[in-house]
């Protein structure tokens, strides 16, 4: 009984000790602001926790929580100095960047457990600890872009996407007897000069009705924006398409959705069309059909 008493105790103490050592990181933040100079000195504390041989892979989590709290804590300075567009820009890129990094997770303990079979070892300390230094290292590089990142980086006016390629509707679906209750739609687009891009959006309401509506037009693009009005059908008809990384939000407005456009009754496009592939659309993908 006392022998399992000291063992807890052990571990609270060592759990104590990483909750302080998350906190002091924190004070260094705070202190000397998100500088080199402190992914330098959190590096420097690493390797001498490395160089004690002492509890090893408490060292690597150590500098990996670091590097995630100090990534966290730039990405919110950062994101407090944007403008409602910079801010939007900002998540999108971050987004974008969360899927590359689960990818490179991926990869980083595929590597490694090859890499320690071929040393004769199969998973244990060792693939942890390499595994969780990798991961880290890869971290620090997107906390090293943020430092040198400016909200500036983000106005719509500097933030590049790539608009061409192929979207669906970020929206739930139901399938009951058959039938598709709720919205579904896609869009396809094609940038073909500096300042015009080929659109095509198909949306639909779903059952028991399926209106829907499709518009494709050329238009003008500017700063990842582009406007769609059909003056002939809807003379208060505006659909606004915000080009980002991960994909379209569309905005519609109208003085009467239940003519709005030139779509069925009661259709609106409003929402978020997520991007499925940077493939270029066919001539038959951009007709309206």
């Amino acid at each position: 009984m006392h022998k399992a008493t000291n063992v807890a105790c052990n571990t609270m103490k060592q759990f104590k000790l990483k909750i302080i050592s998350i906190s002091f990181c924190f004070i260094c933040l705070t202190s000397f602001s998100q500088t080199m100079k402190t992914i330098d000195s959190l590096e420097t504390q690493y390797k001498l926790c490395l160089d004690k041989e002492q509890n090893v892979i408490d060292c690597s989590k150590l500098f990996y929580y670091q590097m995630d709290s100090l990534l966290n804590f730039r990405y919110k300075k950062l994101r407090l100095t944007c403008d409602s567009i910079q801010k939007e820009n900002l998540k999108d890129e971050q987004l974008e960047w969360l899927t590359k990094r689960d990818k490179q997770f991926i990869k980083n303990l595929k590597q490694t457990n090859n890499e320690t079979q071929k040393q004769g070892h199969n998973g244990g300390q060792d693939e942890r600890i390499i595994f969780t230094n990798t991961s880290a290292m890869f971290i620090k590089l997107r906390v090293i872009e943020l430092l040198n990142a400016s909200s500036i980086n983000y106005s719509a006016d500097k933030y590049k996407v790539n608009p061409t390629g192929l979207y669906a509707l970020d929206n739930k679906t139901k399938i009951k007897n058959g039938e598709t209750y709720g919205y579904f739609g896609e869009i396809a687009a094609k940038k073909i000069s500096e300042n015009k891009i080929v659109i095509k959006l198909f949306v639909c309401m779903g059952a028991p009705s399926y209106n829907s509506g499709v518009i494709a037009d050329t238009l003008e693009i500017k700063n990842n924006r582009t406007i769609y009005r059909n003056s002939e059908l809807d003379s208060s008809c505006k659909i606004v398409f915000t080009f980002l990384r991960q994909g379209i939000k569309v905005e519609e407005f109208t003085d009467n959705f239940n003519i709005n456009c030139g779509f069925g009754r009661a259709v609106v496009a409003n929402g978020f069309f997520k991007k499925k592939s940077n493939k270029v659309p066919t001539i038959k993908e951009l007709r309206d059909e």
